[in-house]
């Protein structure tokens, strides 16, 4: 089965070796030389893509598939103005196609790494203002021997800075506090805490696809979806998931 363009893109911009080691700009070039020396022998070798792409769809690249079909789609076009004795707009038609294909590959390229750079900004935000709780959390840990289970007690406490709670690109609450008593080895009891914010929450706005998809991979490898600071099952001194 062919996939969808968008999960290949960045595959076959940086697939130099299906195009020979050529730029992209040179293959977009190359692709409008080619097409017009085998338009002139009867478009043989266009036809001769394109059944490739259809038997080996599988195991091709979707760029060369995608090129196969814009090939097709460019001949029929040049096809049908040639009858029409109107010759000189095969190129500005082909054009056309090469444009569009390098807006559909720019587009898909840019998109990811337009996503990674606001969820990286965004985490450097969190992990800054998780520490800043856990710092809190031990201080009131010193003082009353059990971590606090409000982040407002902090606050009120002036242990924690109000600031730290408040993210440049939300209003909205982001982090869930649960602190617990359990037995260590000996028996004897201790006070365990985990703070956390999850990605389907800070990432909000952002591309839904990626969120799910980030999500459901942290789900697999039984991974914490978003990040957090302690963990309420296995004692880790309140180190960050991230450390």
């Amino acid at each position: 089965m062919v996939v969808g363009i968008g999960e290949k893109a960045r595959e076959f911009v940086h697939s130099s070796a299906l195009f020979g080691g050529q730029s992209v700009l040179e293959m977009l070039f190359d692709l409008k030389r080619k097409f017009v020396a085998e338009h002139q022998k009867g478009g043989f070798e266009l036809r001769r893509m394109w059944n490739r792409a259809l038997v080996y769809g599988e195991k091709t690249p979707i760029s060369f598939v995608f090129f196969a079909t814009l090939f097709k789609f460019a001949s029929k076009v040049n096809g049908i103005l040639s009858k029409s004795k109107m010759k000189r707009y095969q190129n500005v038609a082909l054009a056309l196609c090469i444009v569009c294909l390098a807006t559909i590959c720019c587009i898909s390229i840019l998109r990811p790494m337009r996503f990674e750079r606001q969820k990286t900004a965004r985490e450097n935000e969190i992990k800054a203002s998780l520490i800043a709780i856990r710092n809190a959390e031990n201080a009131y840990l010193a003082q009353h021997g059990v971590f606090c289970n409000s982040l407002d007690t902090l606050v009120a406490q002036g242990l924690l800075d109000k600031k730290a709670l408040q993210l440049s690109f939300t209003d909205k609450p982001l982090f869930h506090l649960v602190v617990k008593q359990e037995k260590n080895a000996s028996g004897a009891e201790r006070s365990v805490m985990e703070c956390s914010a999850n990605f389907l929450d800070y990432l909000a706005g952002m591309n839904q696809q990626q969120i799910i998809s980030l999500y459901e991979n942290a789900a697999t490898s039984g991974e914490f979806p978003g990040l957090k600071i302690g963990d309420l099952i296995e004692f880790n001194d309140n180190a960050g998931n991230w450390e």
